[in-house]
C-alpha cells in the first residue's frame, strides 16, 4: 500500500458523512447530540495512542480538549460510551472501509 492510497483510506475513514451514516445504521445516533461518533472515535484513538490514558476520564479529557463546542459533562459522555451500539457501529465502520 502506498502513501496516496493510505491517505485516501484515512480521509474516508474519518469523514463526517460516512461516520454519521454508520452511526444511524447501527442505531447509535437517533438524534444529533454534542457527542458525534466521528469526534468520539478520533478522541478515543488520540487518547489511547498517547499511552498515558488508563481510564474513561482520560478519554473524556481528550474529547473535551478536542471539542470546538461547549464541554460535555462526564455523565453524558459515559452514557454514550456505555451504549452497546457504540461497539457495533465502530466495528461496522472499521470493517466497511
Amino acid at each position: 500500500m502506498n502513501i496516496l492510497s493510505l491517505n485516501i483510506l484515512l480521509k474516508k475513514l474519518f469523514s463526517n458523512t460516512c461516520m454519521k451514516e454508520t452511526a444511524k445504521e447501527c442505531n447509535f445516533t437517533k438524534r444529533l447530540r454534542s457527542i458525534a461518533l466521528n469526534n468520539l472515535f478520533v478522541s478515543i484513538i488520540s487518547a489511547l495512542s498517547k499511552g498515558n490514558c488508563d481510564s474513561i476520564a482520560g478519554i473524556h479529557r481528550q474529547f473535551n480538549g478536542m471539542s470546538e463546542h461547549d464541554k460535555v459533562a462526564y455523565r453524558a459522555f459515559h452514557f454514550q460510551l456505555k451504549k452497546i451500539n457504540l461497539l457495533t457501529s465502530l466495528n461496522i465502520y472499521t470493517t466497511s472501509t
